[in-house]
């Protein structure tokens, strides 16, 4: 049944919609996820953007331990099946990661702004990301069915958690969570548990240092605000891209690049802010 659905959709194939679920499948990538949360957590609500990247990052790597768990294969090599993007289709395909990381992030603003455009447009987006995976002829339709379920369960365990570990102040649970997740990077043969599980380990103990001993307020300013969004992806693209030049490529190294990006979004990033609102002020003042 799961050739046949994908047979189905493929059967619109044509260069304008393989360009358009393409475009659509790009949206469930690292970059687009690093971009969102950091502008919300850096610009626009420090504590909600601070929650849902934690519950983001908490249910990614969830979906890679049940990747592993459950190592289903793939449709890539399926008779009468094409496949396009197929670097995007490392590792196991249930639950699909693409559809589970879209499904988290556009559910919880679903479920804590409740908004009635917001839960049309999120719904749309899903289903849209859920369809490019079968038209990329990357994922079987229980994957995606999968990612769905699973991002559901998996916002309301990390709001939970959020909520006792952070909101409630009892720090340990989340950052000896984050760090139990570190070992399993030498044994879970996937590039993606390495960037999720360190991003979430790098950022819990950087929210915990940010609300104990920087507490960054978001300034007013639309400009100040650009400035800070712009300064800070420039500094987190050059710990991602530029570490590469003096680390060989190993499952320590894309640890420490992404621990180091997860505790730089939480706690590096809003204290050199900090720093210069400081100084912006003091220099207003004088």
């Amino acid at each position: 049944m799961g050739v046949e659905v994908i047979v189905w959709i493929q059967q619109v194939s044509s260069p304008f919609f393989d360009a358009i679920f393409q475009s659509i499948t790009m949206l469930g990538e690292e970059f687009f996820y690093i971009a969102a949360l950091t502008l919300v957590y850096w610009c626009i609500d420090k504590q909600y953007g601070a929650q849902l990247s934690y519950v983001f990052f908490l249910s990614a790597v969830s979906n890679q331990v049940l990747k592993v768990t459950f190592a289903t294969d793939r449709p890539i090599g399926t008779d009468g099946i094409r496949t396009l993007r197929e670097h995007t289709a490392g590792g196991y395909a249930f639950p699909s990661g693409h559809t589970q990381n879209t499904a988290t992030f556009w559910y919880f603003l679903m479920i804590t702004l409740r908004r009635r455009w917001l839960t049309i447009l999120g719904t749309v987006i899903i289903i849209l990301m859920a369809l490019s995976r079968l038209y990329l002829g990357v994922h079987w339709p229980a994957d995606v069915i999968g990612g769905i379920i699973f991002a559901v369960i998996f916002v309301h365990i990390g709001r939970m958690l959020y909520t006792y570990g952070f909101t409630k102040k009892h720090y340990l649970l989340p950052i000896v969570l984050g760090a139990a997740t570190l070992p399993f990077v030498f044994f879970v043969p996937d590039k993606n548990y390495a960037v999720t599980a360190s991003i979430l380990a790098g950022a819990s103990l950087g929210f915990f240092i940010e609300q104990e001993r920087i507490s960054y307020t978001i300034p007013g300013e639309l400009a100040w605000k650009i400035v800070y969004y712009v300064t800070g992806l420039a500094v987190l693209l050059i710990i991602k891209e530029g570490f590469k030049l003096f680390l060989a490529p190993s499952p320590l190294t894309d640890m420490i690049r992404y621990l180091l990006i997860g505790f730089w979004a939480a706690a590096g990033a809003p204290w050199m802010f900090s720093r210069i609102e400081l100084k912006r002020t003091h220099t207003v003042k004088t």
